[in-house]
């Protein structure tokens, strides 16, 4: 079966992956993954990528629990291939990581704004089946519930 078709605009926001056919790994070793990691920056850089609001936060949330989902993790913090370390405890982030959109959707100080994030990512669990039937047909129709 096909792919289905990617619709490009300007000012959309993409959810960059990478998945192996039948769960099959993708990446020999972490040298591989850093590569990619490099890969994902220069093509950040290239092509000036927007984050758009509207949904931004709960996307953010949905895909930082994937590793739980998958039971990669038993703890989101242990899993070393996601920014959720940058968001939720303040790890160093890579140049081309933008975090501002974001934080920006919590009071105070940097602090404060991990701490929110954390503990929004940890309650959205109960947020997520809405989200991923939105997801699964393409439709957004609510705002952001912070």
């Amino acid at each position: 079966m096909s792919r289905s078709w990617r619709i490009e605009f300007d000012g959309a926001l993409y959810h960059i992956l990478s998945r192996g056919n039948e769960q099959q790994k993708i990446f020999a070793d972490d040298q591989d993954r850093n590569l990619f990691l490099e890969l994902i920056g220069e093509m950040s850089a290239r092509f000036d990528i927007i984050e758009s609001p509207e949904y931004l936060l709960r996307l953010s949330c949905y895909i930082h629990r994937n590793p739980l989902r998958a039971k990669m993790v038993k703890r989101l913090a242990d899993y070393r291939w996601s920014s959720y370390r940058v968001y939720a405890y303040g790890k160093k982030q890579p140049d081309w990581l933008k975090t501002d959109l974001i934080f920006s959707f919590f009071d105070g100080d940097h602090e404060k704004q991990i701490l929110g994030y954390r503990k929004k990512v940890q309650f959205y669990s109960h947020e997520e089946k809405e989200l991923w039937e939105d997801f699964r047909h393409g439709f957004f129709s609510e705002p952001l519930n912070l």
